[in-house]
C-alpha cells in the first residue's frame, strides 16, 4: 500500500474543508431564505420496470409572479 505524501495530505484536507464549507453555506442559506420548508417528493405511483429511467414534472397555479424563485432539488441514481 502506498504511503500517502505530504502534498497529497494537504490536498485531500484543503478538498475537504472545501466541501464541507460548501454544503455548510447551501444549507444556511436555503434554511435562512424559508426555514419552513418541507419536501414535497414527486414520485410514481407503482414501482416501475428495472434498468429504466424516469421523468418527472410538477405543475402549479401562482396567484402572482414573484420576485425570485428557488428550487431545491435532489436527485437518486439508484
Amino acid at each position: 500500500m502506498k504511503s500517502i505524501t505530504k502534498c497529497g495530505y494537504i490536498v485531500s484536507v484543503v478538498f475537504l474543508a472545501h466541501s464541507f464549507t460548501s454544503i455548510w453555506l447551501t444549507t444556511s442559506r436555503a434554511n435562512a431564505a424559508n426555514p419552513d420548508w418541507r419536501a414535497q417528493w414527486i414520485w410514481q405511483a407503482a414501482e416501475g420496470p428495472s434498468n429504466t429511467w424516469v421523468a418527472f414534472r410538477k405543475e402549479f397555479d401562482l396567484a402572482s409572479v414573484p420576485d425570485e424563485a428557488v428550487a431545491n432539488i435532489s436527485t437518486d441514481t439508484k
